[in-house]
This record gives C-alpha cells, sequence and structure tokens, in this order.
C-alpha cells in the first residue's frame, strides 16, 4: 500500500510542471495552418491572436527577420505591450513542427516549455486553441 502511494505521488510530481506550462502559455493556430503562435495568457486574448495569425497569413511568405520585424512594428495594434515580449523566437517547419512557429516569450527562461508545446501541436484543417 505504501509502495502505491510513493509511485502516486512520483507520478503528481512528475506532471505537475507539464501542468503548469501548458495552462500559462497559449497556443493558436492560422487557419491555413502556415503559423503557429504561442505566447503567455496574460500577454494577448485568444481573439487577438488569431487576429493577428489571419494578418500574417495574408503576408507573402517571408523569412525569419523580415516577421519578427513585422511582429515588433505591430504588436501594439494586436494589443500586445511589445516591452513586455522579451524574446521571440521562430520555428521553421520540421517533421517536429508542422508549420513557422511562433513564439513570444515574456520570460526568456520559458522557452524549452514554449517549444516543447509547439511541437507537440498535430497538424490539422481547423482553427484551434489549448
Amino acid at each position: 500500500m505504501k509502495k502505491r502511494f510513493i509511485v502516486a505521488w512520483l507520478v503528481v510530481l512528475v506532471l505537475t510542471p507539464f501542468g503548469w506550462a501548458t495552462s500559462n502559455l497559449n497556443l493558436s493556430k492560422s487557419n491555413i495552418n502556415r503559423y503557429l503562435l504561442v505566447y503567455p495568457t496574460n500577454l494577448v486574448t485568444d481573439a487577438k491572436a488569431k487576429t493577428m495569425l489571419t494578418a500574417i497569413d495574408k503576408m507573402a511568405p517571408v523569412d525569419e527577420a523580415k516577421l519578427k520585424q513585422w511582429l515588433a512594428a505591430n504588436f501594439q495594434q494586436y494589443g500586445i505591450d511589445g516591452s513586455r515580449v522579451k524574446k521571440v523566437v521562430i520555428l521553421a517547419p520540421s517533421k517536429r513542427v508542422p508549420q513557422t512557429g511562433i513564439i513570444l516569450l515574456t520570460d526568456p527562461t520559458d522557452e524549452p516549455r514554449a517549444v516543447a508545446l509547439a511541437t507537440t501541436v498535430k497538424s490539422s484543417k481547423s482553427n484551434s486553441s489549448d
């Protein structure tokens, strides 16, 4: 009985950090699945994030530098306080990330969790939010 309790307690200890990461980072995918956006939930609303992704989708395919420049220039338009964004990470499409990933970080130490969240998303034809 004690052994089961210890095993259950270890499972809770191992899984709790992952629950925190998913509850404090949000994920939006563009309608045509060219872009994936990961951001802290207190940085931008889901609706504003989806609107921003729609605008990004309308742009011709751009490289990482142009995308970062566009984001910085347009944060305010989408209700994002640019001074809170400490780091922008762009993930190129690969086997791990089905579409271009855009990660907005207010705390650069969250990058590993945000990248993990982006890489666990499966491509789909519908718009979704986690």
